[in-house]
């Protein structure tokens, strides 16, 4: 299992834990000096363990040989490097269960298995010590479902048992906009913090983007004479990469980074989105999280009249319905059209 230790002459904490057969040692790059810290890498060792009960060795002799062609399926089907990670994850949870309940062969899958794995799912903790959410495994059992589609096909079954399986979802929390006084608050609290949150939060903010896109190559993604940025291999894949102009704002960053040497604009660290989770709960902003940059990012264009298929383009969005997810537009906002629409106004 996943476990720290410490490295003479060196302040930081190692993991230790088993990746494709080996055993790795990596720097968490977090303080054994900080309480904060420890926490964090407390968490990290928690994730891997997780990570390394999860995966199943190749040669079939946990998970029966009537699976085996799965990974390759799922490799085949997904579409990004992003979104075969996530494939990937929901097998492995699915396998522990194919597992437990000695489920061989796809044809040994029966119709109730799909209410049975939900309540198995939701009935296991994160490693933070947060249940697994209902949707959560929801997607799993639909995946599922994808995988004994493919069965049929591959005549390893003759009907799909889950063909009929609907399930409600709970509704999801709204990420919200960050208003002006809580972005005065972080941007203050921000100084505090490591380079590579300061940077990512200020390219989000003034593009919209993800925070994973905020790793930009200066050299092959930014181009200061024609003042664009490039984004080969966004969510979905590099059949999904785009070009925006480059904001203003961010021009003397590039070029200071460029005059320096530097490669990317920054490096995460093992788990960046959680990082940003201790950030805004030390805050007191647990209702926050760093996506809330690009929802307030799209509420901006909106309050700016921008056109919708211009919003569109400027951050990827291919889906009206997607896009006007994310736009927060308040009473307050009304209230400015319906006073110009007032019968008294007009008159």
């Amino acid at each position: 299992m996943a476990s720290l230790y410490r490295r003479k002459r060196s302040p930081y904490y190692y993991i230790s834990f088993f990746e494709s057969g080996k055993r790795q040692h990596v720097s968490t790059g977090l303080r054994a000096d900080s309480p904060t810290d420890r926490r964090r890498a407390q968490a990290l060792v928690a994730k891997y363990t997780f990570v390394e009960k999860s995966v199943l060795p190749a040669s079939g002799k946990i998970l029966p040989s009537g699976w085996d062609w799965v990974p390759a399926f799922l490799k085949s089907i997904a579409r990004a490097p992003r979104t075969l990670e996530a494939y990937e994850l929901r097998w492995r949870n699915l396998s522990l269960y194919l597992r437990e309940q000695k489920i061989a062969h796809p044809r040994t899958v029966r119709h109730e298995h799909a209410q049975s794995y939900i309540a198995w799912r939701t009935a296991r903790k994160r490693p933070a010590g947060k249940f697994i959410a209902h949707n959560t495994a929801t997607a799993e059992v639909k995946m599922l479902k994808t995988i004994l589609t493919e069965a049929k096909v591959r005549s390893l079954v003759d009907r799909n048992p889950f063909e009929s399986f609907r399930a409600r979802l709970d509704p999801c929390a709204e990420k919200p906009e960050i208003t002006a006084d809580e972005r005065s608050r972080i941007e203050d609290a921000l100084l505090a913090m490591p380079l590579w949150m300061r940077r990512a939060w200020r390219i989000s903010m003034a593009t919209g983007c993800r925070l994973r896109e905020t790793r930009l190559d200066i050299r092959t993604q930014v181009d200061l004479e024609r003042a664009s940025i490039f984004f080969p291999a966004p969510k979905g894949g590099r059949r999904k990469a785009y070009t925006i102009p480059l904001p203003e704002s961010l021009r003397p960053l590039f070029e200071e980074m460029l005059k320096s040497g530097a490669r990317h604009t920054l490096t995460f660290p093992p788990v960046p989105s959680k990082e940003w989770r201790f950030f805004f709960d030390s805050l007191d902003m647990p209702h926050l999280c760093f996506h809330c940059c690009r929802v307030t990012f799209i509420t901006r264009l909106a309050r700016a009249n921008v056109p919708l298929s211009v919003a569109m383009r400027l951050v990827n969005h291919a889906s009206m319905t997607i896009h006007r997810i994310y736009q927060r537009v308040n009473l307050d906002d009304l209230r400015v059209w319906s006073a110009k629409l007032d019968p008294a106004s007009l008159s």
